[in-house]
């Protein structure tokens, strides 16, 4: 059997991944130490069941053991629009519930999803033809308290990206804000009744080309309210630089610091996490030529110097860096990536904090299809094991699947497992991928590309919403 306490105890970094404030770091929020309920490890595969697919956004958890996915619902609640899904998995892989959010004649794609740890409720937002939508959701049933309508209702492109829960408990939102010229929009709401707290912009300097957002990564929180996330643009393609971006607490821009690889041909940064020192750790790719793309993993110290660099890189020459994460001890790191090789599969990467060496090697497979590094997320919960969502397209049947998992953060548990009436999961070594530490790639440079701006965008009621019990149909197996 395997031992489900990893990492299981008070320690200065407990609760670091999650979304609520109140914990050492103020990132997560009180942790609970012993009273965590122990987890148990599982692999659930969801059938859409009936309208039309379902595809996987963003994933958190709680310390109640509670995971919650969020998905856009193609023909939610059978009425032909696109509508935002979101479940809640009790720590033992069992439903709690399932529900779409809707509206008719406009279509909503809910894109992230995040999670108050000791308190009662979760915050979904999405992008939709009538804008910018963030809604307040209780955990006990998935009811809906508020549902806030962020900017101008006629610019379907601006879409949340990513979210975290301030040291203040109001959610953080980061918005791509299509509606100047590919700006990152900052906006905190006041979790009572949806208001703007604040709001601001990170957009690019004069001469420069748009911001690019990254939509898989998940905003950081110190113990001091600091608020850290990752950008990338160009000057002139391909001419990339990637940001390292803070923000106090009431979202005024404290610093950003760009880097470029040697290369720089589209480097791009897709997250970033932080300990309890200051040091940041962020997960980037760089490309060593036309279709070589590879991913690396920096550590910073408080003031943004490089550390160490170590390189993940792979035979197939296609990885693209997804998330990552500290432990709650903070002696190590997961980073997932989407391996591209022949069979697609979801890669997970331990690295030690001290020195970026790697401790083990992973990857979630399914027999004869693609799983989707792409489309869903990863974290790691307040035990420090891995809570991951994915899915696959069954070609034949025309259907996807969304894939639930919370699996060993210690690498153990390897092996085949078969859900009922389904092929079978492989959770195993990974032979695919290279790692190799003590590296020179990204160079911090003098100045950056990177400023802030001003915004203050409309919030009104999103109004005409229909809340359903979803129709999924669920399958577990345990893994052990």
């Amino acid at each position: 059997m395997l031992d489900n306490t990893f990492n299981k105890k008070e320690s200065p970094l407990v609760g670091m991944m999650g979304g609520g404030p109140g914990g050492p770091l103020g990132i997560s929020g009180g942790a609970k130490g012993p009273s965590y309920p122990d987890d148990t490890f599982w692999i659930s595969i969801a059938d859409r069941g009936g309208w039309d697919n379902e595809y996987p956004e963003n994933i958190d958890w709680d310390n109640d053991g509670n995971i919650y996915i969020n998905s856009i619902r193609y023909d939610a609640g059978g009425q032909g629009q696109k509508g935002g899904s979101f479940t809640s998995f009790a720590v033992d892989g069992t439903r709690n519930w399932q529900k779409v959010l809707y509206r008719s004649s406009i279509a909503m794609e809910d894109r992230v999803i995040i999670a108050e740890l000791d308190g009662d409720h979760v915050y979904t937002g999405g992008q939709s033809n009538a804008g910018v939508y963030i809604a307040k959701i209780n955990k006990s049933d998935g009811t809906v308290d508020w549902v806030r309508n962020i900017g101008s209702n006629s610019n379907p492109n601006n879409m949340p990206i990513a979210g975290a829960i301030g040291s203040d408990g109001n959610p953080i939102f980061l918005v791509r804000w299509s509606e100047g010229n590919g700006e990152q929009m900052y906006i905190s709401l006041d979790e009572s009744n949806g208001s703007t707290n604040w709001s601001t912009l990170v957009t690019r300097n004069a001469g420069s080309n748009e911001t690019i957002n990254m939509d898989n990564s998940h905003p950081k929180i110190d113990s001091s309210g600091n608020i850290y996330s990752v950008v990338y643009a160009s000057t002139s393609y391909p001419n990339y630089y990637g940001g390292l971006v803070k923000h106090n607490s009431s979202g005024v821009l404290q610093s950003v610091s760009d880097y470029q690889s040697s290369y720089p041909n589209e480097d791009q940064f897709s997250d970033v996490t932080i300990d309890s020192s200051g040091n940041k750790y962020i997960a980037a790719r760089y490309k060593t030529s036309g279709t070589s793309v590879k991913v690396c993993v920096i550590k910073v110290n408080s003031s943004d110097a490089i550390q160490w660099q170590t390189a993940i890189s792979s035979s197939s020459n296609a990885l693209y860096p997804e998330q990552i994460e500290i432990t709650p001890n903070g002696s190590e790191l997961v980073i997932k990536i989407d391996d591209r090789q022949s069979d697609k599969v979801n890669a997970f990467v331990k690295l030690n904090t001290s020195d970026g060496t790697e401790v083990w090697k992973r990857q979630l497979g399914y027999y004869n299809r693609d799983l989707s590094g792409s489309s869903g997320r990863m974290r790691l919960n307040r035990n420090g094991n891995i809570i991951n969502l994915t899915t696959f397209y069954h070609s034949g049947l025309d259907k996807t699947y969304v894939i639930t998992a919370q699996l060993p953060g210690d690498g153990t548990g390897t092996g085949t497992y078969t859900p009922s009436g389904y092929s079978s999961f492989s959770w195993a070594a990974s032979t695919n991928i290279t790692v190799t530490a003590s590296q020179t790639i990204f160079a911090k440079q003098g100045s950056s590309i990177f400023t802030s701006g001003s915004v203050t965008p409309s919030n009104a009621a999103y109004s005409s919403t229909t809340l359903a019990n979803n129709i999924q149909v669920f399958t577990n197996v345990a893994v052990s």
